[in-house]
């Protein structure tokens, strides 16, 4: 087997940590806990399931789950037939989703029963054949579906007779788009060894590291793939985000990394302070740049180590760190110094040159190269060619300035909003606003928030004046088109919109009146 897969580290870790915890469910019991031995023979057990009913090399599968042991081991069970996963958002919307799934051209979807509801109206948008798949250990299994017992129930603990090298696809990792769905960027078993790479500083054999990630977003996938390929333990959690001091302290975490907004619920909480946090060793946070309070609050708190970083889905591990033993005064406003083997620049905005870079200091386009990067979006050439440089730059939509090697940004160059650590692109809101009867032209931006960092605040104007926002509330609650953190939590009704001299909508003002 080509030591440069996915499958490889498992197998690996199954020979020379047999014993060694490799999955934990956080408050699963002793059924959810699997040592690196058993964690493989039920993956082997798995894709041979998976083979059975058609799963083969270079079939995509998604996968609708939460944080869990459950999908580990059928990532892993994907990897170990040459088949490339691909994690969906759970908070997503239905009708997004089923484009998603037929965006990445999918043939078999595996679920939770807690997503039935959704998955039956994404079966029923897309009405192609495909395979659905329930987790029926997790619930019930919908008449529409297959259950993963039936199909495991003969399969043995073998590994498939596949080859798999690192020139293949490993993963299918969705990013956020600019106004429309995200992107499916196609990710290789050689890119994914390099993000192990990159991430493993500092992770050890003993290493108990929770997993709070969603599954649609990388962040799972770094700290997954990085801990099995160690040998440490991952500890899942998809529950109360409350309760993760209580986890720290019950299963003795040695490393915590959460988003920005989780961390201040937690904080807000006062749970952090509850429960006995000897063990855990460092702290990352993730999402959004790390404030000098929420730092400061963290090292009281948690433990002396408290770091972070700035990397995209497109980067994988490749981008900028921040451990603390760099952060002062003046560095804890930046995201850090490029991380191993990567590179980062900025260069003039609008440039498509890497070399075109701008003097220290100043603002520009920020740009990141390093071996993990991607270099596709699935079935998009155009929009790759985009996105990726020859080079294997990656035009990151971010602006920033380079000041003594560390990275400040700068904000965006396009209409993202970030809410609790999530991205929320304006025109898509917008899109979907503009399909009420009663709205001539919306426009939405950020506006700060305590708890999510920011929400998205709606500026309408009424084609209808008898509409109230509680009725526009509504209708976007029941949209299938918008997810609830997609949805206006502000409506200010306005009479037109600040434009440009080309007749732009002019987003630069409406922010601004949030600010101000």
């Amino acid at each position: 087997m080509d030591v440069r897969t996915v499958p490889f580290t498992l197998n690996r870790a199954a020979r020379w940590h047999p014993e060694r915890e490799a999955f934990v469910q956080g408050f699963g019991g002793d059924a959810r806990r699997y040592t690196y031995a058993a964690a493989n023979d039920e993956a082997q057990r798995i894709a041979q399931g998976l083979a059975s009913i058609g799963v083969e090399k270079g079939t995509h599968v998604a996968l609708l789950n939460d944080s869990n042991v459950e999908h580990a081991l059928a990532h892993y069970a994907c990897t170990k037939l040459g088949a490339v996963p691909a994690g969906l958002h759970t908070r997503e919307a239905p009708n997004p989703l089923a484009a998603m799934v037929e965006q990445i051209d999918a043939e078999t979807l595996l679920f939770h029963p807690d997503y039935t509801d959704t998955v039956d109206r994404i079966r029923t948008a897309l009405d192609v054949e495909m395979e659905f798949v329930a987790f029926d250990g997790l619930g019930e299994t919908p008449a529409f579906a297959r259950s993963l017992s039936e199909v495991t129930a003969d399969a043995e603990a073998a590994e498939p007779d596949v080859e798999v090298s690192e020139n293949d696809v490993a993963y299918i990792n969705f990013s956020s788009g600019s106004t429309g769905l995200p992107k499916p960027l196609v990710t290789r078993h050689g890119q994914i060894t390099e993000m192990i790479h990159i991430e493993a500083g500092g992770t050890t054999e003993e290493g108990r590291i929770l997993n709070a990630f969603g599954t649609g977003f990388m962040g799972w996938e770094n700290v997954t793939l990085t801990n099995v390929a160690v040998g440490a333990t991952t500890v899942f959690h998809d529950g109360d985000i409350e309760r993760v001091a209580e986890l720290a302290e019950r299963e003795q975490l040695t490393r915590i990394s959460l988003i920005t907004t989780p961390w201040r619920i937690l904080l807000r909480s006062g749970k952090l302070t509850e429960h006995d946090l000897d063990s855990v060793e460092s702290a990352g946070v993730s999402g959004e740049p790390i404030t000098p309070e929420l730092y400061d609050e963290l090292r009281e708190t948690v433990t002396d180590r408290v770091g972070t970083g700035y990397g995209l889905t497109e980067t994988m591990g490749s981008g900028t760190s921040l451990p603390s033993r760099v952060i002062d005064e003046e560095t804890i406003h930046s995201v850090g110094k490029p991380g191993l083997s990567c590179d980062v620049r900025v260069i003039e905005p609008g440039s498509r040159d890497p070399d075109a870079t701008v003097p220290d200091g100043e603002v520009g386009a920020v740009i990141i190269n390093g071996p993990s990067v991607c270099s596709e979006v699935y079935g998009a050439p155009e929009l790759s060619a985009e996105l990726f440089h020859e080079d294997g730059w990656v035009f990151t939509g971010d602006r920033g300035r380079l000041v003594d090697g560390f990275l400040y940004l700068q904000g965006r160059s396009d209409n993202m909003i970030i809410s609790g650590g999530i991205n929320v692109y304006a025109e898509r809101v917008e899109a979907a606003l503009e399909g009420h009867p009663a709205i001539a032209e919306a426009a939405v931006v950020g506006t700060p928030h305590e708890k999510w960092g920011e929400a998205v605040k709606a500026y309408v104007i009424l084609a209808d004046e008898d509409t109230t926002a509680v009725e526009l509330e509504t209708w976007c609650k029941e949209s299938d088109d918008l997810a609830d953190y997609q949805r206006p939590r502000e409506y200010e009704f306005v009479d037109d919109l600040p434009r440009n001299n080309p007749g732009k909508l002019d987003r630069a003002t409406l922010r601004g009146y949030e600010t101000n």
